[in-house]
C-alpha cells in the first residue's frame, strides 16, 4: 500500500535501535513509515517474536489505533534510522467521527482480524522473508531489545 503525503507533514527522525511504542502500552499514535525500517515485534513464550516490517510509505501502529483498544499489540523498533510521521489517535476519531459508523465497524473489524493474524505469526514463529522486509532478526538483536521492551 502507498501513501501519497502532502509537503505539509512534519518528519520525525528516528535512530536506529530507538523504540515508536511498546507492546501493552496505552495506543495514542501511530506512524507512516517515509524512510528506513521499523519491525514489529511481539512478545510469545518469553521471546520476541518479529512479526511484519512495514515498506517506505506503509503505517505501523494503525491498525492498533483503529481497533480502539486500550494496548498496542505488538512492539515497533526502528532497525535503521528512519523517517516518520506521527499521527496521532485524537486525530483519526476527530475524523472517523464525522463519517458513518458502518465505516468506524468496517476498520475496527479488520484491525481485530489483524490483531489475530499477529497472535497466529508470533505462535508459530512464521518467519517470511516477505512480512520481514529483507530485516535479518539475529539472536544478538533479540538479546539488545529484550533488555529495552
Amino acid at each position: 500500500m502507498s501513501l501519497l503525503l502532502d509537503g505539509g507533514d512534519s518528519l520525525e527522525k528516528i535512530p536506529a535501535g530507538e523504540i515508536l511504542f511498546k507492546e501493552g502500552d496505552l495506543p495514542e499514535s501511530f506512524y507512516i513509515v517515509v524512510s528506513g525500517k521499523v519491525t514489529c515485534l511481539k512478545w510469545y513464550n518469553d521471546r520476541l517474536v518479529p512479526v511484519y516490517t512495514p515498506s517506505e510509505q506503509e503505517m505501523v501502529g494503525e491498525d492498533c489505533v483503529l481497533a480502539d483498544t486500550n494496548q498496542y499489540f505488538y512492539s515497533a523498533v526502528a532497525m535503521e534510522d528512519c523517517e516518520v510521521i506521527k499521527i496521532e489517535k485524537s486525530e483519526v476519531f476527530k475524523f472517523l467521527n464525522t463519517q458513518s459508523e458502518w465505516i468506524k465497524n468496517i476498520l475496527k473489524n479488520i484491525s481485530d482480524k489483524l490483531y489475530h493474524t499477529t497472535d497466529f505469526i508470533a505462535e508459530h514463529k512464521i518467519v517470511d522473508n516477505k512480512l520481514l522486509g529483507g530485516v535479518d532478526f539475529s539472536a544478538d538483536q533479540e538479546a539488545q531489545l529484550r533488555k529495552k521492551l
